[in-house]
């Protein structure tokens, strides 16, 4: 490297390959041929009997990039947490370390990955641990420049693994370092705050608890009843989580739905049905049943209609599932969109005391909460344990009316720090049956133990709190019911599948940052590598001496950079509140020298907008500051200029595209005036601001549809003077320009995988077709995303009669 010209990059490998005991794996990509090649440790021995694979590729000289084998997501927790042995445990001796190795390997390979594929990663770490410990004996041994591959953020020891001293720390002390990732929780809490922000989740959900349909009442089940089912927004450019999850629905009914039987009521024995002497009582039978199940069986005085869900076993008759009409699924599929899943039947006497006693004076749930849920009751639903040897008459305690007053009464905070923790489990958690709902009995029973204010101060704390409480239930093979703790949710589960779990969440609660980055990474959080590159970074800076030090030169232009990212991305809101956290964070710094002043949020604001470099945000964060502070800082950041959009147009258009300049060539019509919106729209359709995009092409729209309406009016004056021929021209220009102002909102409905704003101008392009029939095939492709079936066959067969061929569409899951 000391000659000119001289390229270095296979020296600088060598010298890598050299200090950490690495292979270089490298595939050289000349056109279409692939050159493999391979740097390893020189030695004059045989020092590294396994050593540490990378894999790189090359295009020509120049562009160096990364490679991970295609199975590198199924392989990380195994590998990692091998790996993570160097930094644990380093003050015990040889033999000691090596017995710690052999547990963890022990461990691991009860899970879906076999012994004899981490076999040669485990002689890698033992082998680095050998030369450690020569290195602290003062024996002389060839690589004495090694160093090692893995290293803590806090450059000290890790913690081996989880317990309950360390999980009741992380709620006590939110100012500490996690023992187990070795990342203060501030900094972590920061992290997750500003990559999944509240806002960011989204889904649909219930707001009751219990519902009526004529005669008919019922409920939602499970996440259809919540907001359990949320997920976070995909912000990429592919959008391919989003359609992932689209993909997801489609296979599964969107919403579950219980009928309650009215006229039926489930009790515990003969002193409640004395309480409700007009209904038709079946008693509670669990015998023989595993907790959570039971029968429900008959008193002899019930008489029934028909015996046809009614089953005898000698002198003792049972209830088994009742049917459902086609007029009942009719009449709640069509009005609230879900499936009647079953017919269930009320209980109101179930004994919740099993969960909360009496005296009961913890945070949550609250005395108002209980009172609720043991007033509404559960509902019995037909199905058996799958273990159950009365398969046909078993039925469940479900308890989703309970579940959603609980959700109901969560906190914002609370809420948050749940749906953090679902979409970690979600994106690491695949081909094992782990399922929302085992996730929402971990989070209520931390809700008991956790202060309700810790999510709000402390969010990293109480996740990381959450899945250590989640690994000790999946390492007892027990996960409780939340209603009913005797009912283990997990006794089905194999006992491989149990061990890869507990693999997963370890790893997950071992390396949050690094499953938060590929979260991150998957829905379209471009900066969210970076970010965390540079909060880890400056560790050094975790003291109360540098917090202040911490703040300005990390905390606040990491915050106010993110901020730019969702401006730029149309996400406003999202914006403006990442700001006001940031101003509230900036009170709780401890303020050090002799001058102790802080900013206000109005000069912190002013600060952020004029580092945005885009116009469009620093108007529209500072209009949303007026909105919501009563100022009038929108004016400052506005120049007095008269070319502004709403100059030219003859109604009141959105505040948040009205001030958009427009040239003088582009301002003589309002024809011209929508050829401009329409470049301005696709421009911020590229920045994927779907706002902007759809506020432009909308205005585009209704001025091309003013400037019809004017030509109607202008045809109807000529036609006796001979110029209606031009007129009519300019007319059909203007409405072949439409199509495309129409396929542009179609594209912009697809950005966010939503029915609108393309649901609402489906009437006019059906009107436009008419006309033009060669869109047929572009509006049977809206039908089809809008999903409407009968509408997309339609002009599915009008294709056909126009081409006499069938359409092909683009299946949205790929």
């Amino acid at each position: 490297m000391d000659r000119t010209k001289e390229w270095g990059v296979n020296t600088i490998l060598q010298a890598l390959a050299d200090v950490f005991l690495l292979q270089i794996n490298i595939f050289n990509f000349v056109h279409s041929d692939i050159r493999p090649s391979n740097i390893t440790i020189k030695s004059t021995e045989n020092v590294v009997p396994k050593p540490f694979h990378i894999f790189l590729g090359f295009v020509g000289d120049f562009h160096t990039f990364s490679l991970r084998p295609l199975q590198w997501m199924s392989e990380l927790p195994y590998k990692a947490q091998i790996f993570r042995l160097l930094v644990t445990c380093t003050d015990k001796n040889l033999d000691e370390r090596r017995n710690i190795v052999d547990r963890k390997l022990a461990l691991l390979s009860q899970g879906h990955i076999p012994e004899y594929q981490l076999a040669k990663h485990v002689q890698f770490v033992l082998h680095c641990i050998s030369l450690e410990d020569k290195r602290k004996q003062g024996q002389p041994f060839e690589k004495s420049h090694f160093e090692l591959i893995f290293k803590s953020y806090s450059g000290g020891d890790l913690e081996p693994e989880e317990s309950i001293e360390i999980r009741n720390r992380l709620v006590s002390n939110h100012s500490q370092f996690d023992p187990l990732s070795g990342i203060p929780l501030p900094y972590l809490s920061f992290v997750i705050k500003l990559i999944f922000p509240f806002k960011h989740f989204e889904g649909n959900y219930c707001r009751h608890h219990l519902l009526e349909s004529g005669e008919v009442i019922f409920h939602y089940l499970g996440s259809c009843a919540d907001q359990s089912s949320f997920t976070l927004r995909d912000i990429s450019r592919t959008k391919r989580m989003s359609k992932l999850q689209f993909s997801r629905k489609r296979s599964i009914p969107r919403n579950r739905v219980v009928v309650i039987k009215r006229d039926k009521r489930a009790t515990y024995g003969k002193d409640s049905i004395r309480e409700c002497p007009d209904h038709a009582h079946v008693i509670i039978d669990s015998t023989d049943s595993h907790p959570g199940y039971c029968k429900l069986r008959l008193s002899p005085s019930f008489s029934s209609d028909t015996e046809v869900n009614v089953f005898q076993t000698g002198a003792n008759r049972y209830l088994k599932a009742f049917r459902i009409t086609d007029r009942l699924r009719t009449q709640l599929e069509a009005v609230h969109l879900g499936k009647v899943e079953c017919i269930g039947v009320p209980c109101y006497t179930f004994p919740f005391f099993q969960r909360w006693v009496e005296s009961k004076k913890d945070h949550f749930p609250s005395r108002e909460v209980i009172t609720l849920i043991v007033r509404e009751g559960c509902t019995l639903i037909p199905k058996a344990h799958p273990k159950s040897k009365c398969q046909d008459i078993e039925w469940q305690f479900n308890f989703s009316m309970g579940e959603h007053l609980l959700f109901k009464s969560l906190t914002v905070a609370q809420k948050h720090g749940f749906f953090v923790l679902k979409v970690l489990l979600d994106n690491m958690v695949h081909h094992v049956p782990f399922k929302t709902k085992h996730l929402k009995s971990v989070f209520l029973m931390a809700c008991e133990k956790l202060p309700s204010g810790a999510w709000e101060t402390n969010i990293s704390g109480c996740v990381l709190y959450m899945l250590d409480l989640l690994l000790s239930c999946l390492k007892a093979k027990f996960l409780p019911n939340y209603f009913i703790p005797e009912n283990n949710l997990i006794d089905c589960h194999r006992d491989e599948d149990i061990n890869t779990l507990c693999v997963i969440v370890e790893y997950i609660r071992l390396f949050p940052a690094s499953v938060i980055q590929i979260v991150a990474e998957k829905h379209g959080y471009t900066f969210g590598p970076n970010l965390i590159k540079n909060v880890l970074s400056k560790i050094q800076y975790f003291t109360d001496r540098h917090m202040q030090r911490a703040f300005n030169e990390m905390f606040g232009p990491l915050t106010i950079a993110t901020a730019k990212i969702m401006a730029k991305i149309g996400l406003y809101d999202i914006s403006f509140d990442i700001l006001e956290e940031l101003f509230e964070q900036s009170l709780l710094i401890p303020q050090t020298g002799l001058r102790q002043t802080s900013l206000s949020f109005f000069d912190l604001f002013i600060s952020a907008l004029m580092e945005m470099k885009q116009k469009a945000s620093r108007v529209i964060l500072a209009q949303t500051f007026d909105m919501k502070m009563g100022s009038n800082l929108s004016e400052m950041v506005l120049e007095k200029e008269r070319g502004s959009l709403q100059t030219y147009m003859p109604w009141i258009i959105d505040k948040r595209i009205g001030w958009v300049e427009v040239s003088n060539e582009s301002n003589s019509d309002l024809s011209t005036i929508a050829n401009f919106l329409y470049e301005f729209s696709k421009r911020e359709y590229g920045r994927q601001n779907s706002v902007l995009a759809e506020l432009s092409i909308t205005t585009a729209i209704q001025c091309i549809q003013e400037v019809l309406k004017e030509d109607n009016v202008e045809g109807e004056k000529t036609k006796n003077i001979g110029l209606e021929t031009d007129v009519e021209a300019r007319k059909q220009m203007l409405k072949r320009k439409l199509i495309s102002f129409y396929m542009h909102v179609y594209r912009i409905s697809e950005l966010d995988h939503l029915q609108h704003p393309l649901i609402e101008h489906m009437d006019e392009i059906e009107k436009l077709c008419r006309e033009f029939p060669e869109m047929t095939g572009e509006v049977c492709s809206m039908f089809s995303f809008l999903g409407q079936k009968a509408k997309r066959q339609e002009y599915a067969q009008k294709f056909y009669h126009l081409y006499g061929t069938d359409i092909t569409f683009i299946n949205m899951e790929t």
